[in-house]
Order: structure tokens, then C-alpha cells, then sequence
């Protein structure tokens, strides 16, 4: 009875130390005022915009910060340094300075990564509502 109560017990601490390294993003649209994205990607490749987007419609901003919360959290390693470039996002709240980037890698694909604390995410929602931001009509 012993042996099944520290069973037990192992496999409730592994369980929710599984859950918390899975969590996402979460963060409160309503604090945000303005999303900066700077577009760091390889726009002659990509037909985008070589520019920085200054996102300040409420609803934008909601649809943006929303997405991060579809973040899944990535275990083991990821090689950014063979990429396309990246978006630059940054946003702060009353409390919190937000830095990450969302990067097209050669081997591991679009990676979202904390610039504050290095964890890495996959996230192609944000990925979909961020790229056709940059998007150049004009080239062909």
C-alpha cells in the first residue's frame, strides 16, 4: 500500500510539472496601449515591407496579444542561428516590458522566442496574423 501511495504521488508531481513547462503566453490586451513590429526578415525573398508597423486599433492589438496565448512552449533545442530573419515584437504593459522575436528558421521553422528569458514557442497563428501586416502589393 505504501509502494502505491509513492507511485502515486511521483506520477502527480511529474504530471504537473509536465502541465506548467507546456503552458503559454498569457498576457492581458486591455494594458496594452501600442505593438511595435519590426520587419528583420529577407524582404527581397519575401516581397515584404522593410519596415516598422507602430499598432495602436484596440481590436488589432487584442487579435495580436490573443494569438500569443496559442503559444506552445518548445522542449529540447532549436537552431536559430540558419534563418531568414525575423519580426521584432515589442509591447509593455504597466508592469512588463515584452521583447520577442518570431523567426523563420532554415531547419526548425517559424520559432517564437522570448527575448526576455530565451524560451522558445511555435505559434504559427501569430505567424498568419503578422506577416500579411509587411506584405508589399506593389512588388511583383
Amino acid at each position: 500500500m505504501k509502494n502505491l501511495i509513492t507511485i502515486i504521488s511521483i506520477l502527480l508531481i511529474i504530471s504537473c510539472n509536465e502541465n506548467k513547462s507546456n503552458q503559454s503566453i498569457k498576457i492581458t490586451p486591455s494594458s496594452i496601449k501600442k505593438i511595435s513590429i519590426t520587419n528583420k526578415v529577407n524582404c527581397s525573398l519575401h516581397n515584404l515591407k522593410p519596415i516598422t508597423l507602430e499598432i495602436i486599433d484596440k481590436s488589432e492589438i487584442s487579435k495580436i496579444i490573443d494569438a500569443f496565448s496559442l503559444s506552445k512552449k518548445i522542449q529540447g533545442s532549436v537552431n536559430n542561428r540558419a534563418n531568414n530573419g525575423s519580426f521584432e515584437i515589442s509591447f509593455n504593459d504597466e508592469k512588463t516590458d515584452y521583447y520577442f522575436s518570431l523567426s523563420y528558421t532554415i531547419y526548425d521553422g517559424v520559432i517564437l522566442r522570448n527575448n526576455n528569458n530565451g524560451e522558445r514557442f511555435k505559434n504559427d497563428k501569430l505567424e498568419g496574423l503578422i506577416y500579411p501586416l509587411f506584405v508589399d502589393d506593389k512588388i511583383e
